[in-house]
């Protein structure tokens, strides 16, 4: 920390912005308010193509873009496990969350989840660059769990962490809401 924020500090930095702010700073952002430096601001080195758009739009310039509808799917609000309520607002962080609860129950023996593996790359492994897309790194285990995936798809990891380890899936309940 003299010489400077780890890596790994900044990593946690930029996802916990990330799940509470829905903003993805840069490493140098970060490291920028770590220091109390100014923020540099994030400018695209060149410009962003203009998206293929048909005659009829380009003849009103006053046509807004499509965007694309927002999916309505039940967003989780909390989860419990073995009697313990934790609020979460993404799916990514409940799956973190039973990861974590994991490697408190069971230390060392946690290391088992490096045994996981989905189709194509585990689910979960020490060096964040062998997962797939979104790595998290749950708690002081120094290993890193796939989050990349639907609702779905992470309520089925949790079930697979949690037989991995002798529990079964029901001791996870999940509370949603929908919009």
């Amino acid at each position: 920390m003299v010489r400077g924020p780890s890596e790994k500090l900044v990593g946690l930095v930029i996802e916990q912005a990330y799940e509470e702010l829905n903003l993805r700073p840069t490493a140098e952002q970060v490291k920028a308010v770590l220091y109390g430096s100014p923020v540099p601001t994030v400018v695209p080195s060149e410009p962003v193509p203009p998206a293929a758009t048909s005659t009829a739009e380009t003849d009103s310039p006053d046509t807004p873009p499509e965007r694309r509808p927002r999916r309505k799917g039940a967003k989780i609000v909390a989860y419990e496990l073995w009697g313990e309520r934790h609020e979460v607002r993404t799916w990514k962080a409940m799956l973190v969350g039973v990861a974590e609860d994991l490697h408190q129950r069971h230390g060392r023996g946690f290391d088992r989840i490096l045994t996981l593996r989905g189709r194509k790359y585990p689910h979960a492994s020490r060096d964040p660059d062998k997962l797939a897309a979104t790595p998290k790194l749950v708690g002081t285990s120094e290993i890193y769990i796939e989050t990349h995936g639907s609702a779905e798809q992470l309520k089925h990891q949790a079930g697979k962490f949690l037989k991995l380890f002798g529990h079964s899936a029901d001791d996870l309940r999940i509370e949603t809401r929908t919009d």
